[in-house]
């Protein structure tokens, strides 16, 4: 599919203008968010405008399949047609822009554990061919992805990350990661300390 540019929203005020009556809209998030009042705002948002909502508030950090099953019965239990998912890391990044900006590091750094398979997704992306070598193959792989971040206007450092904040962050990356992730290749905790010197525009903690 084509990429959209999607329309920024500034305040929960702002969005009685986006919804219509005629549509169920599903509140994803967890407990401590709504009972930090933070979802209150969209509720009354949502209520003032007449659009019938329900809120699924047991998500977990890293959901889990039982999470996803729950909350896909809520939704279709109350007919719903539109997400709202309130909630967000740490630091005040995105996470799917953490994922777009670290991953050609990340695959760079699997060498030639990971050749063959980025090759054959090189093939499929159509930015490479079947001749070349693996190492070749999975090369033009990673240039191709950032060429599209390019194209996408996304960046290839983070901003805001603090050095005093990397070592907490690497340990929460490896008990995530390790021993379950299928990765080709798992990480230690130093490795995973140098993704965050390589893509952060680093920060002396104030």
């Amino acid at each position: 599919m084509p990429y959209r540019e999607p329309t920024i929203v500034p305040s929960c005020d702002a969005l009685g203008a986006v919804f219509s009556e005629n549509i169920s809209v599903h509140i994803v998030t967890d407990v401590g968010i709504v009972k930090n009042g933070l979802v209150a705002p969209v509720e009354n948002v949502l209520k003032k405008n007449n659009v019938k909502y329900a809120i699924y508030d047991k998500t977990r950090p890293n959901p889990t399949v039982d999470n996803v099953e729950e909350a896909l019965k809520i939704y279709h239990k109350n007919d719903c047609d539109t997400l709202i998912a309130i909630g967000g890391g740490k630091y005040g990044t995105p996470h799917g822009l953490a994922n777009a900006v670290i991953m050609p590091y990340v695959l760079e750094s699997y060498g030639k554990c990971a050749y063959k398979k980025l090759h054959r997704l090189g093939v499929a992306a159509g930015v490479c061919n079947e001749n070349d070598t693996h190492e070749i193959g999975a090369r033009k792989f990673i240039e191709g992805i950032k060429t599209l971040n390019e194209k996408m206007n996304i960046p290839d450092k983070i901003t805001g990350i603090r050095k005093d904040d990397i070592s907490e962050m690497a340990r929460h990356a490896e008990k995530e990661a390790n021993p379950l992730y299928p990765v080709p290749k798992l990480m230690t905790r130093k490795e995973l300390e140098g993704f965050y010197y390589m893509i952060g525009e680093i920060h002396e903690k104030n």
